[in-house]
């Protein structure tokens, strides 16, 4: 019954075009910052069609730790209010673990390109094209289209979508 269960959800994910969402989208719409009503559109946009958003577990532990480390003073209630907000952003998104062969992708990203990319950016890139991704969803201005499309994955910025 679980294999039958897990060749199903197999066969759905895979019919779906993948979006990854980077760690800024959930971040900015948690801490309710500038862009957040584009991101959650975004988001939202999602939804209709033959599309999926996909997280991996690095992201979710980059949002937890800026919250839990970087926006210090936060309250109990609010460290609560936090996860349960991830959870609601996340709640319909397909997860990926990091895995050997991501991060060999990523080892081959810094060899070719260096040292331009944060650490967990150059993860959070080599998770979305080892998982198929067809975007790369993010507000950090480290990446661009030229990024895009020298790993032949879309850049999407919903601070810049019309």
């Amino acid at each position: 019954m679980l294999k039958k269960t897990l060749e199903k959800l197999l066969k759905r994910l895979s019919n779906k075009q993948r979006y990854f969402i980077d760690s800024s989208i959930l971040l900015e719409i948690i801490l309710k910052q500038n862009a957040a009503s584009n991101c959650r559109s975004f988001l939202n946009s999602t939804k209709a069609g033959n599309k999926i958003c996909v997280v991996s577990n690095s992201v979710l532990g980059e949002v937890v730790c800026v919250l839990l480390f970087n926006e210090m003073g936060l309250s109990n209630s609010s460290i609560i209010a936090a996860f349960e907000a991830i959870f609601e952003l996340t709640k319909d998104f397909a997860f990926v673990t990091i895995d050997k062969e991501t991060i060999e992708i990523e080892r081959k990203i810094r060899e070719k390109e260096g040292d331009w990319l944060q650490q967990m950016d150059l993860l959070n890139l080599a998770s979305a094209i080892r998982h198929d991704s067809i975007a790369f969803v993010t507000l950090d201005p480290d990446f661009s289209e030229y990024t895009g499309k020298k790993f032949r994955i879309k850049i999407i910025n919903p601070r810049e979508s019309k």
